[in-house]
């Protein structure tokens, strides 16, 4: 019988969502062992005053 962990975890970046899992990752790593798998559970972003506007000025 394999038996697995599940934790959560919340990763940030001000890049893009690869570099917080990686950040996320790599602090992970330091204190656990075998990790085999990420799973991303749900993203979050930030939008900018009037991005993807057209300018109309």
């Amino acid at each position: 019988m394999t038996v697995y962990k599940s934790i959560q975890l919340v990763g940030t970046s001000e890049k893009n969502w690869a570099d917080a899992v990686k950040v996320c990752y790599e602090e992970a790593k330091k204190s656990l062992r075998g990790i085999r798998n990420i799973q991303i559970l749900e993203s979050d972003v930030k939008v900018k005053k009037n991005f993807g506007s057209p300018n109309l000025d």
